[in-house]
């Protein structure tokens, strides 16, 4: 087996995968395996943090959080990126939650390791600002998205964000945690999935959704999936 597939089969993590194979390796060196169980809060905001994460097969939510209490997603990380960005900006505070969604696993390191190496390898320099660019485009389009876009445009979105990088359509949340997730009330997400499900395109029982129909849901989804998409395509696919 080349050192390449052994690379995707041991992080998961798009971006050390596409790391030359002694950069990987050499990295490797400073990564720590960890466990991310669902409602891990990895972040507060506002609140120093000491490590940076690759997500694995985990899925995180990064959630904006009013004074109030009220909170709903603005970014979400998985196989194909870094939680922790910020820090190689010199900053150690971030003004989101950042929790975990989906359980799974991912590789933990600290955030002056991680600076360094970004003058050591000019790929993986070169990986994370491209990387800092999408997630930036995630954050502006959801905003959008939000704003002009109906319920089920945005639940559309946020399931097929999901199915990416989650890796299958079987897809494990409640209504109530869709409903933090999509910024809406449990009403209408209740209402958009019942919607959703009598055409055929998902189906739901039990917390957990299963996309039926790619194809046909990205159809119906508003661009901004696609505008999210093609900018983390692009990453890996300069």
């Amino acid at each position: 087996m080349s050192k390449p597939e052994r690379k995707l089969i041991l992080t998961g993590n798009r971006l050390l995968a596409a790391l030359p194979s002694e950069d990987y390796e050499s990295l490797s060196a400073h990564l720590r395996p960890v466990h991310l169980k669902s409602g891990d809060v990895l972040y507060e905001p506002f609140l120093p943090f000491s490590h940076c994460y690759f997500i694995n097969d985990s899925l995180v939510s990064g959630m904006s959080v009013t004074e109030e209490g009220s909170s709903v997603a603005v970014a979400m990380v998985g196989c194909e990126g870094l939680l922790g960005a910020a820090a190689l900006l010199e900053k150690d505070l971030l003004p989101y939650r950042a929790i975990t969604i989906c359980s799974g696993s991912a590789m933990r390191i600290h955030p002056e390791t991680l600076k360094a190496w970004l003058h050591r390898s000019t790929k993986l320099r070169g990986l994370i600002l491209r990387y800092a660019h999408a997630m930036f485009t995630q954050v502006v389009q959801t905003a959008a998205c939000n704003r002009f876009h109906t319920t089920e445009q945005r639940l559309i979105r946020w399931l097929l964000l999901a199915r990416d990088r989650l890796g299958t359509d079987t897809l494990a949340f409640t209504q109530e945690s869709l409903s933090h997730m999509v910024g809406t009330d449990r009403v209408s997400i209740t209402r958009a999935v019942q919607r959703l499900k009598r055409t055929g395109l998902i189906d739901y029982s039990r917390g957990k959704i299963a996309v039926l129909y790619r194809t046909r849901l990205e159809s119906t989804c508003c661009e901004c999936y696609r505008i999210i998409k093609s900018d983390y395509e692009d990453l890996l696919n300069p």
